[in-house]
């Protein structure tokens, strides 16, 4: 699945910065066409690994957590971006910034959270397995 990934969405950038790169915009229609492909490459990962033998131990598995915070990440930042005008419009600050960033803000902190969960996890993962090694090999 994985393998169309890459030729899509080098297509989807070079066709909407050749077609919209008059208007102000453009590198937001590509982020949200490529991150809506993200999410759906994300998704299905997220469904291979619930379908298949991994339903119980699905929190220690990097995996899981890499494509959970790319799902969440470029599902809400694509909504974010795609009403961007819309939402520039609004005259809120929230700590004194506009909505737009403190929403692609709130949407960073979950990726890299969830980046760093799936870092922990495998060190974690790989400490059990060194161990488990280790307790396998013979008494000197």
């Amino acid at each position: 699945m994985a393998l169309w990934f890459v030729p899509v969405s080098l297509l989807m950038y070079l066709f909407f910065m050749v077609k919209f790169q008059m208007r102000p915009y453009y590198m937001f229609y590509s982020l949200i066409v490529n991150g809506f492909l993200i999410t759906i490459l994300a998704l299905s990962y997220l469904y291979y690994l619930f379908k298949n033998e991994y339903r119980t131990g699905l929190f220690r598995q990097p995996g899981f957590w890499i494509s959970f915070g790319a799902s969440i990440f470029y599902s809400g930042v694509s909504v974010a971006f795609a009403f961007v005008s819309a939402i520039q419009g609004i005259p809120i600050k929230m700590f004194g910034h506009s909505l737009v960033a403190v929403i692609t803000w709130f949407f960073c902190a979950v990726l890299y959270t969830s980046f760093s969960i799936a870092v922990l996890v495998q060190r974690s993962n790989q400490k059990a397995r060194m161990q488990k090694a280790a307790d396998q090999l013979p008494p000197e």
